[in-house]
């Protein structure tokens, strides 16, 4: 028998009294795109491609439709009374601020729930109201089992739709965090037991392998998907993503080229190729490609981040925190962007600035080992290396396999006198990495410390071989090489 699919990803119609994008209208989109939806408005799209088909026949296409009053429009009362007609739930939410009756304005409104938000934190806000409401839950499980499979009133496709939605976990973007992994499996199971499965089902078990770091898996499964459906671009922007994490750079480049064949307004694509570009070290194209990014969403906080990482990669730090600060500007609890604004404040040798960044990256994240690694390299540079021994263990206990956390904290110990201690922290970097130039590199020195003549220019030329990865291709080590005695 010949597989069906449904053509779409499941989606919803936004309703806002906005005439431009704004926290709210990010808010939402973000909601549901993390449960696989795509978000359209009758405004615009929310990738910022505009609509070139009726709103009657666009609405038609939704599931169901989300109206958010922050005062009275007459497209807002339009679109409402088009949902309405066409037989498609809505659920209506306000800002608290704005006084709205709708019993007095619109007599057929009388009675309907308005779900409130307030707050400086609209994010949180939005997402606990939306996920308060159960008949919007009821609704989206409804639209996931439509969309990953052909007879979404069977049992089993009814129990994989409530997994997939209660689980909470994005499924429209990724990575996950690690502590929700064992929800990841409970999504992969539950798929797995739907016999011919959608596109839109390949779909979203490719992003759950992927949270799961099981590229090979993803890679089978996005396939699958584009088998389906050849135009399904989320499925090339994320199939991109797991031959990037992979380290298969120029297949992930073609994906997200593919990917913005078929939609060249998808801001996340131009974000992503940016990364790739960046891994290459094209850091040029990598630029660009943020440029574009943020032409397309101006409030993308994570281009702006990406952005700064890139300047700072090009040793243009000023113009690397002044990224940091937009991406903050937009998303104040980003801590990836606390964390890299604290690293490129270490390469100015602002120490201060820098471990207080660190500080606000773990306060919103506390299980983030890379931060703790960068405030252990702070405090390294500080002279204060018990400090740093201690953040490079804390790193250590959240990502046992962390050679840079190894090798950083046997640079401590070295600066420290114990060269013992130093050597072990390396061997565990070369046991995690066994190319790692630089671990190599600091046990020839330690080495030489020891006054070891034949250990210490063994390690040094096995750098040496490895020249490409170090910052100053080796230079340093020749320099050393030449000091030691034959």
């Amino acid at each position: 028998m010949e597989n069906k699919t449904r053509k779409r990803k499941p989606k919803i119609f936004l309703a806002i009294s906005y005439t431009k994008i704004g926290k709210v209208e990010n808010a939402i989109t973000n909601f549901f795109r993390d449960k696989g939806f795509e978000v359209i408005t009758g405004r615009r799209a929310a990738t910022g491609e505009y609509i070139d088909k009726g709103v009657k026949e666009v609405i038609g296409g939704c599931d169901f439709g989300v109206v958010v009053y922050n005062e009275l429009r007459h497209n807002i009362t339009y679109e409402w009374g088009l949902l309405d007609g066409l037989g498609k739930k809505v659920f209506p939410i306000k800002d608290e601020n704005v006084h709205i009756n709708l019993g007095e304005e619109f007599s057929d409104k009388k009675g309907v729930k308005l779900t409130p938000f307030c707050g400086e934190d609209i994010e949180e806000e939005i997402r606990k109201s939306l996920m308060d409401d159960e008949g919007l839950t009821e609704a989206i499980e409804k639209a996931v089992g439509r969309s990953i499979s052909e007879s979404p009133e069977q049992p089993i496709v009814k129990e994989a739709a409530k997994v997939v939605v209660k689980s909470e976990i994005p499924l429209g973007t990724i990575p996950v965090k690690l502590k929700e992994i064992p929800k990841v499996d409970g999504v992969i199971k539950a798929l797995s037991g739907i016999p011919n499965l959608t596109a839109e089902g390949y779909f979203y078990m490719g992003n759950a392998y992927h949270s799961t770091r099981e590229y090979d898996k993803a890679i089978e499964n996005f396939d699958q998907a584009l088998k389906l459906n050849p135009n399904l671009a989320e499925a090339y922007n994320n199939r991109g993503n797991a031959y990037r994490h992979k380290g298969e750079f120029d297949k992930a480049i073609d994906d997200y080229n593919k990917a913005l064949k078929l939609n060249p307004n998808d801001a996340d694509a131009y974000n992503n190729r940016g990364i790739a570009y960046d891994d290459k070290g094209e850091y040029d194209k990598a630029i660009d490609d943020y440029n574009k990014a943020l032409k397309l969403n101006p409030n993308l906080a994570e281009a702006y981040n990406n952005r700064g990482v890139t300047y700072r990669h090009k040793g243009e730090f000023d113009k690397a925190i002044d990224d940091y600060n937009k991406a903050l500007k937009l998303n104040p609890n980003y801590a990836d962007a606390y964390n890299n604004r604290g690293v490129a404040y270490r390469h100015k040798g602002e120490f201060d600035k820098a471990i207080d960044d660190y500080n606000k990256a773990l306060k919103l994240n506390p299980n983030y080992a890379d931060a703790y690694n960068n405030r252990g390299n702070a405090y390294a540079d500080k002279g204060e290396y018990d400090k740093a021994i201690d953040d490079y263990n804390k790193a250590l206990k959240l990502n046992p396999n962390d050679a840079d956390a190894y090798n950083n904290r046997g640079n401590a110990y070295a600066d420290k006198g114990e060269y013992d201690k130093a050597i072990d922290g390396y061997n565990k970097a070369l046991k995690l990495n066994p190319n790692y130039a630089a671990a190599m590199a600091n046990m020839g020195v330690v080495f030489m410390d020891k006054n070891d003549i034949k250990n210490a220019r063994n390690w040094l030329n096995k750098a040496l071989k490895r020249k490409n990865q170090l910052p100053d291709k080796g230079e340093r080590i020749l320099k050393r090489l030449k000091k030691l005695k034959p």
